[in-house]
């Protein structure tokens, strides 16, 4: 079911139904619903019921980017979905860092639904783009450096 509403959520982002901060627009719900409904076999879903499991499924993932952001010289798992280093640095790392544990031997569920869902990914109706395929220009986060370089010293 969790499954569900997260291919539904990422459909209805293709189709620029999701708003700049990671929420979506009231008519998305219409097309969730339904396809978790199916997906639960009969049960009762409500967009509720939606909402609330979408807003449970982006914390693990947020909390799992600010344990990634602490890291240095760890290696990306793929196959456990997480990273890792020598096991005396993990056992020291998670010894002082007791929140993020549940990250020590696999990632959160549904990381890369998630990562599509919430990632850098701008979207703009039928046209999906990576923040990488952009221009270096606009990538660029000083864009203005030229632009001092042109103003008088005093």
């Amino acid at each position: 079911m969790d499954k569900a509403l997260l291919e539904a959520l990422l459909s209805c982002k293709k189709e620029g139904l999701q708003s700049n901060t990671g929420n979506f627009k009231p008519s998305a719900w219409d097309t969730v619903v339904p396809a978790v409904k199916e997906a639960a076999a009969g049960q009762e879903v409500t967009e509720e019921q939606c909402r609330n499991c979408w807003k449970e499924k982006q914390q693990p993932l947020r909390e799992f980017t600010r344990h990634a952001n602490q890291l240095s010289g760890w290696t990306f798992d793929r196959s456990r979905g997480t990273y890792v280093s020598a096991p005396d640095v993990m056992d020291s790392y998670f010894q002082n860092h007791q929140c993020f544990a549940v990250f020590r031997d696999r990632g959160p569920d549904f990381q890369n639904l998630l990562q599509e869902l919430l990632g850098g990914e701008l979207v703009t109706a039928e046209y999906v783009r990576t923040a990488d395929s952009l221009p270096d220009e606009v990538r660029s986060s000083d864009i203005s450096r030229r632009h001092r370089s042109k103003r008088p010293r005093l």
